[in-house]
């Protein structure tokens, strides 16, 4: 038989009942309020405590089933955090990204501050090398011109000096032709010549070789050893003019051209008019250069010829002086003897401190070092200088 269903009066009373479920479900609720005050404390919530009272179940409702929605509130945004940590690393990248691009901005401009510094540093020492030149320069030009302007006065005074005339001391006769000077010495003035045997009045004043002379009241000087107290024979002069200063009884000069003749350059081969006595000890020719400068340049009236000097071509006979007051005759002289210097054997040409030289013809005329006096720097005369006898 079946058991017996037990009455419903023997079931525990519906009070009980709710209480047996609705007590743990409470307990469990607050100790899950509890737990997430604890994990997320600002974000209580605002709702009122619950009532002490247990309300009663909706019908056909689980009393005891847990308040799910209580928890999902109470769990973090992933995404939120995931979003926040994403822009503040973009953040941090482009903070350092423009770090990095101040650093190398800073640095680039210190490079072109360090730059620019150096530049001006080495344009003020080429500034300053410069003004420095110029100013050596400046320097050395002022104490050129300085000493040259003492170099003048010095010669002025010596001029003055040597014009003043000494006491009378007789008179004496040249022994040959030569150059009458405004001053003791080969660096002075050839003012004219005069002719072997003409007789001068000499002073008492001697300088280093040379005597001092009254022509026309002016004190002038010639070489003391051309000047003899003997007076020359009467036939003298004659049997000089019929040897060395005219022409052979052939019609030929002592050297074999042909007197008051032109060779095939048109270049004169007579005697110059103004005596050759300039010729002794020339070499063929330095002769011809002398001929033909006397016919070509007739105020040309005063020439140098062998004389002691320290470089040989004069002691030699293979130079010639050109005596002259006038630059713009020099010149054209100098010009004319470069231009000649094939027919005549002319090795070398020098005039106003300019040299001009067949091995190096192709450069023109080229500057010569200041040789401290007009003479010495050539102004006063052209200077030629022969090979021998290459013109022959």
């Amino acid at each position: 038989m079946d058991q017996e269903r037990p009455r419903r009066a023997d079931r525990p009373a519906l009070a009980k009942r709710i209480l047996r479920i609705g007590v743990p479900g409470l307990m469990i609720a607050g100790l899950a309020t509890g737990a997430a005050a604890a994990v997320w404390p600002d974000q209580q919530t605002a709702e009122p405590a619950a009532s002490s009272s247990v309300a009663a179940p909706a019908q056909g409702m689980r009393s005891d089933r847990p308040n799910r929605d209580s928890e999902r509130a109470a769990l973090p945004d992933k995404s939120a955090s995931a979003a926040s940590a994403s822009a503040s690393a973009k953040k941090a990248a482009a903070e350092k990204k423009a770090a990095a691009a101040k650093k190398a901005a800073l640095a680039k401009k210190a490079a072109a501050e360090k730059a620019a510094e150096k530049k001006a540093a080495e344009e003020a020492a080429a500034k300053k090398a410069a003004a420095e030149k110029k100013a050596a320069a400046e320097k050395a030009a002022a104490e050129k011109k300085a000493a040259a302007e003492r170099a003048a006065k010095k010669r002025a005074a010596a001029l003055a000096d040597f014009a003043e005339l000494g006491d009378r001391d007789g008179s004496k006769y040249a022994t040959s032709e030569v150059n009458v000077r405004v001053g003791a010495g080969t660096d002075y003035d050839a003012v004219t010549t005069i002719d072997e045997g003409d007789k001068v009045a000499v002073t008492e004043r001697r300088e280093d070789g040379w005597t001092q002379v009254d022509l026309d009241g002016k004190g002038r000087w010639i070489r003391s050893d051309l000047l003899t107290k003997q007076a020359p024979a009467p036939d003298q002069s004659d049997s000089d003019q019929s040897g060395s200063d005219q022409s052979d009884s052939d019609g030929s000069s002592s050297d074999g051209s042909a007197s008051g003749e032109s060779d095939s350059d048109g270049l004169s081969g007579a005697t110059c008019s103004s005596g050759s006595s300039v010729e002794n000890g020339l070499t063929p020719d330095a002769i011809k250069v002398h001929r033909a400068i006397c016919a070509k340049f007739p105020q040309v009236s005063s020439f140098g010829g062998v004389r002691p000097d320290s470089l040989p071509e004069h002691p030699s006979g293979r130079a010639l002086d050109s005596m002259i007051s006038d630059s713009s005759v020099g010149w054209e002289i100098a010009n004319w003897a470069r231009e000649h210097h094939s027919e005549l054997g002319i090795s070398e040409v020098i005039y106003s401190q300019q040299i001009w030289t067949v091995q190096r013809s192709s450069e023109g005329w080229r500057s010569m070092p200041d040789r401290g006096s007009a003479s010495a720097n050539h102004y006063d005369h052209v200077h030629v200088t022969v090979y021998g006898n290459s013109a022959g």
